[in-house]
């Protein structure tokens, strides 16, 4: 993306205090600003296409008007196509990129339990190994659904 430039936010008393006049015009504002900065993915690097011609971080993203679950999956609104989905609270908090999404069945959902589960116990070999055959168990029912055994 050209014209693609980070700029350093800092952290201000005027976003903490709610109490404080005009403190959502403030607080969206700010988050705003963040979004630009932290939020926008590209220009695509090297690391994008480590498994092959398309970026594997799926950008640019499909733009979605309004959330919803029409397709069997939560699709959150979308206006942006460089934009990762975040949580404008845990932006303005942690002031950094993250990328926030419904992991809730199917392959990503198995994926977000075995990342977790991994970083939990990343220095015990044996149950890293365990978790390994069970990842690999798993994405094998969940990538090819099977069919049902004939009747008797």
């Amino acid at each position: 993306m050209q014209g693609y430039v980070r700029e350093t936010i800092h952290i201000s008393s005027r976003t903490c205090d709610p109490d404080r006049a005009n403190f959502e015009e403030t607080f969206l504002g700010e988050v705003a600003s963040l979004a630009k900065t932290c939020q926008i993915h590209g220009p695509c690097r090297t690391s994008c296409w480590k498994y092959g011609a398309d970026c594997r971080y799926g950008f640019p993203k499909e733009l979605v008007d309004t959330t919803n679950a029409d397709k069997g999956y939560v699709q959150m609104q979308r206006d942006h196509q460089w934009v990762n989905s975040y949580n404008p609270f845990v932006l303005a908090a942690t002031r950094s990129n993250g990328d926030c999404q419904f992991l809730t069945s199917g392959k990503a959902g198995v994926a977000s339990i075995y990342y977790i589960a991994y970083y939990m116990a990343k220095n015990q070999q044996i149950v890293r190994l365990s978790l390994l055959v069970a990842n690999k168990l798993m994405f094998a029912f969940v990538a090819e659904p099977r069919s049902q055994p004939a009747a008797r």
